[in-house]
């Protein structure tokens, strides 16, 4: 199931985190508990 972007979030933010973490960034997220975002397959 799908939900909206919360008000305030665009986009292009969820887009470089994406790419951010993708690339290794160290982040303070750990692995999904109760979601996943699914990006370009």
């Amino acid at each position: 199931m799908s939900h909206p972007i919360p008000n305030g979030m665009t986009r292009d933010h969820i887009v470089k985190a994406i790419k951010a973490m993708d690339s290794g960034i160290k982040h303070r997220f750990s692995g999904s508990i109760g979601y996943d975002v699914l990006f370009e397959g």
